[in-house]
């Protein structure tokens, strides 16, 4: 039996779920770095799919009593990077496109403006090369309020009161209305793309909260890594899919059991981690803490990589901004260097800014300040560049004057 209880979840930090965190990243990671076929579709289920089943084992029911608190939370911790990272690659798109590592497709005031608009209001119009997976935020934010909102309902209006009933007609009702959109059309308006994505994270947000119940019911841990092992390969073999915005009955349902695979085989691997693996679990655990640095720029990450394999291969340039990444070839094992580097260089870049933070307290007023001093300096120093250029120039321009009037004066008839 799984020996996590409840009691323990809600009073202390389960780190097997911060490792469960970790791993998904890495192979949401890997679903984008171009490896072979089986890898790229058991990375697809390994990744999102299972943080959404994270966050609904983390669904507290206590949180209903505050509805503020968690509506505020929702806010600073999903819809606040979403926000200030879309807008930070909207403001260096032209610059990103400009050196290469997007098309050459500038935005113009009037674009820039309403993809503002659309990332503020929406939570959509971000860039789709550089942010293809910032729909997980807002698909995290709208379905965590729907969550929240239906099991706050659903015992008002019904005899349901039991967490676990909630949570159950939460599933049903998210079941009936995914298979109404895809047998009948019903589209969400106001929510991109049709509300599919989040439909389908109700639906495993439902499962995580009825595991986190129920998980001392099942059997042993290996018996279930071993069938979830069994599950992911069978699906991602016979029947892959992904958390794509749109898709008909058969994928969808090849997601839904493919993800239930998944999340049991890296909860039993986490597990195993925690108790067997103290130095693995380590790295795990600080790549888990900061996984949402990972999933929010590990495409960019990848540009680098693109970069080393243009020069390795002699390819074009443009083929860094054209693509997410530059295609494999035959036996090319760059997906590994794509996979590490998306995982490392957020890490090291957010750790040296930590670092920076800690002598320079870069706080959003002292950022400003000092963008504010460098940009006086950086003006001090070229208005001193073009002064010695302009007095260097104007010393040649007299100087030449002065030896033409000199070579007049020597070769003047009168003279002689």
């Amino acid at each position: 039996m799984c020996s996590t209880t409840i009691d323990e979840i809600d009073n202390k930090r389960d780190l097997s779920f911060t490792i469960m965190k970790a791993l998904a990243v890495i192979f949401l990671v890997a679903a984008h770095a171009g490896g072979p076929a089986w890898l790229t579709s058991m990375s697809y289920l390994l990744g999102m799919p299972v943080l959404f089943i994270c966050a609904g084992f983390f669904f507290r029911t206590d949180t209903l009593e505050v509805p503020k608190t968690f509506l505020w939370n929702k806010f600073i911790r999903v819809y606040n990077p979403f926000w200030a990272w879309s807008v930070s690659f909207l403001v260096l798109h032209n610059l990103f496109a400009w050196i290469g590592l997007l098309p050459e497709q500038y935005y113009d005031w009037q674009e820039f403006f309403q993809n503002l608009w659309s990332i503020t209001f929406n939570m959509s119009g971000y860039d789709p090369v550089m942010c293809g997976t910032f729909w997980f935020f807002r698909t995290l934010f709208i379905a965590g309020i729907v969550f929240y909102g239906l099991f706050y309902a659903i015992p008002k209006i019904s005899r349901w009161s039991e967490p676990q009933a909630v949570a159950s007609c939460i599933f049903c009702l998210c079941m009936g209305l995914t298979l109404w959109q895809l047998w009948g059309g019903l589209s969400v308006t106001g929510v991109a793309q049709g509300g599919y994505r989040e439909f389908v994270a109700l639906l495993l947000m439902s499962l995580g909260f009825l595991y986190r119940h129920y998980q001392n019911r099942l059997p042993s841990k290996w018996l279930m890594g071993i069938a979830g092992l069994v599950v992911l390969v069978v699906f991602a073999i016979f029947s892959p899919s992904a958390m794509m915005p749109f898709a008909d009955v058969p994928s969808f349902l090849s997601l839904l059991v493919g993800a239930i695979g998944a999340f049991l085989l890296l909860r039993t691997v986490s597990l195993v981690i925690v108790e067997k693996m103290g130095f693995v679990a380590k790295g795990l655990e600080y790549i888990g803490d900061r996984m949402l640095y990972v999933l929010a720029f590990h495409l960019l990450a990848f540009k680098l990589v693109s970069i080393i394999k243009v020069l390795c291969y002699g390819l074009p340039w443009g083929t860094v901004g054209r693509y997410v990444i530059v295609a494999p070839g035959e036996n090319d094992v760059f997906f590994l260097i794509y996979i590490v580097v998306g995982v490392a260089l957020p890490l090291l870049v957010v750790r040296g800014w930590q670092m920076m933070d800690m002598h320079y307290n870069l706080t959003w007023y002292n950022c400003l300040k000092y963008a504010g001093k460098g940009l006086l300096i950086s003006l001090l120093f070229m208005w001193r560049l073009i002064k010695r250029i302009g007095i260097a120039f104007w010393r040649s321009v007299k100087g030449f004057f002065s030896d033409m009037k000199d070579f007049i004066k020597a070769s003047n008839p009168k003279d002689e």
